[in-house]
């Protein structure tokens, strides 16, 4: 396949993306539990006042389970903030990602993932982190979900 060919599962692109600074919460948990904990996440940014994007979801285990995952839940801010409790400020490094855009509901967005994959290694790039989700669209949008979009990211070389 050559660079961003469309197929059924989205285009890919390759994107750089600047260092970030989020609003965080990393824990484990059950995937039904993460809506909870981004509506708890972009709660606390608003009422600082320091929102300033997309939330998005980080997920670092190398083999995904549904039932307990290592996942932080990540909010764009506009100001750096003390730590509360279990939220931190921290920055998310700048890098080269590919990139793919889902649209759909959650349970079909494993094509996504199996398409940035076959990309990476048809086009030799070297995956060097975990990936991360960028919800456009979601639940709380009041949107259905086939109506849905969310951005899939994998930092890599190459």
């Amino acid at each position: 396949m050559r660079k961003g060919e469309s197929v059924l599962a989205g285009t890919v692109e390759v994107r750089r993306l600047e260092e970030l600074r989020v609003a965080s919460i990393r824990q484990d948990m059950p995937i039904h539990e993460l809506s909870e904990v981004i509506n708890r996440l972009v709660r606390f940014v608003k009422e600082k006042g320091i929102g300033a994007g997309k939330p998005m979801a980080i997920y670092y285990d190398k083999e995904f389970n549904p039932e307990r995952a290592d996942i932080e839940v990540c909010v764009p801010v506009t100001n750096p903030f003390p730590n509360e409790g279990d939220i931190r400020c921290r920055i998310l490094p700048a890098g080269k990602y590919l990139v793919i855009t889902h649209e759909g509901a959650y349970d079909t967005i494993k094509a996504g993932y199996e398409r940035l994959l076959h990309y990476a290694q048809e086009e030799g790039y070297r995956i060097i982190g975990p990936p991360r989700e960028v919800y456009i669209v979601g639940p709380g949008s009041q949107e259905t979900p086939s109506a849905w979009k969310t951005e899939i990211y994998f930092p890599v070389l190459g």
